[in-house]
């Protein structure tokens, strides 16, 4: 009997239901990598809305410097960091910032003997008034010391001999910052001469040589001295950052010019044409996710799938205006279509972006074209006071009612729906939407805390709310894409808990018809042993014949 066939097709009977499991575990894992897929896009689309979010570095700004006599080298470098009102500015440098430096005129052959007479050295800051005591007597140990008290004081030991002749080692100090702030003077005690003020003479008598040469100021500390537009300006240092607030300069040279500040239409044009085209990825791969194909063998991995649809309504409602508030009638621009950014409604909702319509929308009112994509707000009555600070991207855009009353409470309620919400007052006239609110994250900045109310319109800016329904759909605590792909993860184990259940059943089944065929087999042996046994006993038998089987019959 052929046991082994016997069991193998009863085992394949048994975990027959594996493979329905295994391809189960193969669709979850087609949609595990369709939501990667996704979630890769939409970090990609957040990082493009990111760059175009913050009404502070929404429009960059482009600097460059006219010298005022032509083919002159430029006197300055420019680097404009944030939004920075265009216009040209008028520039005269006349005077670059320096550092000290002090260096002594008479040498020593050797850097570790000590200076005959010299008790101490103090270096004083000019500014401060502070002074600082070393009490070495060597080159070697002067330089040591100073530079380990980090007095903003720099030693160092120079040999100023020519290669192969004896040694001439020469004290350098150098303030380790340009500008008269940071101008020091140095004092020597003698054993003999007493104290000297102002160099670095070690002599101990007036009759010695002087040990340093009594030492000269090589550079003098000095301050940049410029003057932008007409306004008198010093500085302690050549790189400068707090004349014009976002605009970096970096004196090079003495001279006057103009500095010339415009909007950067090219890079924000090109940041938003990226900000688009990466919303179009994720448009166009939710819709390959959504469309039948009637001769498939399969449909695509999140065919049908209710938490990717909800992803598509969610980011088409920010671009359709529904959103994001702009639509209202305070800003120039009431929709993306105004600006050259347009919804394609038979093409899966794609977008297009016409380049010299945005360019020249851009170009016309910077400012209108921006509050479509930054959060901005405006109030009127009371609500006029009301500065918009900054949002997280989560709050309901539209037109809300305000009322400050004569406690100072601020309540806001979005018109038409919606209940009042009690803004949280953090002080010093700042109010914050509590979480879970309409105004969820909103900070604004009352002006004014008299009692009285108002209108205050609120846009989002479609590039924050889109940044923020991204960071929702991937949040570690419910997030719908997390929730998705833990759904699968979880399903994925226990289907594979149920093949281990049906694998560990079927190979106790196994051991156990196994044992049972092995004891059928003896005991068909057995009896075909005792058949053998009772056939030769009967053949003894006198008179015996073994009865013959045939298939034919007498009539």
């Amino acid at each position: 009997m052929d046991t082994s066939g016997i069991i193998n097709q009863l085992m394949a009977l048994e975990t027959q239901p594996i493979a329905a499991l295994q391809n189960q575990q193969t669709t979850n894992n087609n949609k595990q990598a369709a939501w990667l897929s996704l979630t890769t896009m939409l970090n990609t689309l957040q990082n493009a809305a990111q760059a175009i979010e913050n009404p502070a570095t929404f429009m960059g700004t482009t600097a460059s410097f006219t010298n005022g006599v032509a083919g002159n080298p430029s006197i300055l470098n420019l680097n404009a960091t944030a939004n920075i009102a265009p216009g040209s500015h008028g520039i005269t440098v006349g005077a670059l910032a320096q550092q000290q430096e002090t260096v002594g005129a008479q040498g020593y052959s050797s850097t570790t003997t000590a200076i005959s007479g010299l008790t101490s050295l103090a270096i004083t800051n000019t500014a401060s008034g502070k002074t600082t005591a070393f009490n070495q007597t060597t080159l070697e140990g002067l330089q040591s010391a100073i530079n380990a008290a980090n007095i903003g004081v720099r030693a160092t030991v120079v040999n100023t001999a020519a290669s192969g002749a004896t040694p001439n080692y020469v004290m350098q100090l150098a303030a380790a910052n340009s500008g008269a702030v940071n101008a020091f003077t140095v004092s020597t005690n003698g054993s003999a001469s007493g104290a000297k003020t102002g160099t670095l003479d070690f002599a101990n008598s007036a009759s010695e040589a002087t040990s340093l040469g009594g030492s000269s100021a090589y550079a003098s500390a000095v301050d940049a001295a410029l003057t932008v537009d007409g306004i008198s300006i010093k500085r302690s240092s050549n790189n400068i950052t707090d004349i014009i607030p976002g605009l970096s300069m970096s004196l090079t040279a003495l001279g006057s010019g103009t500095i010339n500040l415009s909007n950067d239409v090219a890079t924000t044009v090109k940041n938003i044409t990226n900000f688009v085209a990466a919303y179009d990825s994720v448009t166009s791969f939710i819709n390959a996710q959504e469309t039948y194909d009637p001769t498939a063998a399969t449909q695509p991995p999140l065919f049908a799938d209710s938490t990717l649809q909800t992803i598509q309504t969610t980011l088409q409602g920010v671009f359709s205006g529904a959103g994001t508030g702009i639509g209202n009638t305070s800003n120039a621009y009431g929709s993306m279509s105004d600006v050259g950014i347009n919804t394609n409604y038979f093409q899966g909702n794609t977008i297009t972006v016409d380049t010299n319509a945005l360019t020249q929308a851009l170009q016309a009112n910077p400012t209108a074209l921006q509050n479509l994509f930054t959060p901005s707000a405006s109030g009127t009555g009371a609500a006029s006071t009301y500065s918009f600070v900054s949002s997280l991207g989560n709050a309901t855009p539209g037109v809300y009612a305000s009322t400050m009353d004569s406690a100072g409470i601020l309540t806001m309620q979005l018109k038409g729906a919606g209940a009042a919400v009690t803004m949280t007052n953090a002080g010093n006239g700042y109010f914050t939407g509590p979480a879970g609110s309409a105004l969820d994250g909103v900070v604004l900045l009352a002006s004014s805390t008299a009692a009285g109310t108002g209108t205050w319109t609120f846009s989002g800016g479609a590039a924050l709310m889109v940044d923020a329904r991204v960071k929702n759909f991937s949040s570690y605590n419910g997030g719908l894409i997390t929730t998705a792909e833990n759904s699968l993860t979880q399903n994925n184990q226990d289907l594979q808990t149920q093949i281990g259940r049906i694998n560990a059943r079927a190979a106790q089944m196994k051991t156990t018809l196994q044992q049972q065929f092995t004891n059928l087999e003896k005991q068909l042996a057995s009896l075909q042993a005792q058949g053998q046994y009772l056939t030769q006993q009967l053949n003894y038998l006198p008179g015996w014949t073994m009865p013959r089987t045939s298939n034919n019959s007498t009539a």
